[in-house]
């Protein structure tokens, strides 16, 4: 499975189709998983808050993806978690649809994801959290599009210390891109570059945008076009190799 994450505001209603079509081509099935994608990190740890408390990135993205400890700063409840829902939907799958073998993908008790056989994956927001799960979870891959960028202090741009743990993934599974006109490619740079993926599975992107009128009329145009521009394809098959096992 290649599961996907939205960036902030994003659901599976609004889908990088190429990049799944890709995907599928690729021998993956895919899951765009719905989960809570507003309030995002970068609203909530920052300024005095992130001042207060260096660590709010981690326990922020602790909270919505394993929903097992307190964030009085969001009101993600347990059930709302990314590996609740997931493992919910898979359970429902393999009841409702026997014959798609659904119960591969989950642990031998059924409670939790079956990681080895699911690659993480994900834009913005949802990049950071695919980071997030491949270093605590030994998953097939951690596929990062422009992955949200943690800070430990937001007005100097330092980077939250998270990015500098030990990953359960190895390092050889993990491959993000950045577009070099965004933002913050230089945080999103140096986050690479802390989480320890290879500098040959590090894409700086560099092609002119897919559609050249949002240079006029989106912020941060760059940004999502990682996902979107065909012109892309070759990199999105190296970061997804194969999804047959």
């Amino acid at each position: 499975i290649l599961l996907w994450l939205a960036g902030t505001n994003g659901t599976p209603l609004n889908i990088p189709a190429e990049l799944f079509n890709t995907a599928l081509a690729q021998g993956y099935r895919v899951i765009a998983l719905s989960y809570i994608t507003v309030p995002a990190v970068s609203q909530i740890c920052v300024g005095d808050r992130l001042h207060a408390n260096v660590n709010c990135a981690e326990q922020f993205r602790r909270r919505r993806i394993y929903g097992d400890q307190t964030f009085a700063s969001i009101g993600d409840e347990p059930q709302d978690a990314i590996i609740s829902r997931l493992s919910h939907l898979l359970r429902w799958l393999n009841t409702h649809d026997a014959g798609g073998k659904w119960s591969t993908y989950l642990s031998t008790d059924g409670a939790t994801p079956r990681w080895s056989r699911i690659a993480v994956s994900g834009q913005s927001q949802g990049g950071g959290m695919a980071e997030f799960i491949g270093q605590r979870e030994d998953v097939a891959r951690v596929l990062s599009f422009s992955g949200g960028w943690d800070y430990a202090n937001s007005r100097e741009k330092t980077i939250a210390g998270w990015y500098s743990n030990t990953s359960v993934t190895p390092m050889e599974k993990w491959f993000a891109t950045y577009n070099v006109n965004e933002i913050a490619a230089a945080q999103i740079r140096d986050i690479s570059t802390a989480l320890r993926i290879p500098s040959g599975q590090i894409f700086a992107l560099d092609k002119p945008l897919m559609n050249a009128n949002a240079a006029a009329s989106a912020a941060n145009p760059y940004h999502g076009d990682g996902i979107r521009n065909v012109a892309y394809k070759s990199v999105w098959i190296r970061m997804l190799g194969s999804g047959i096992d």
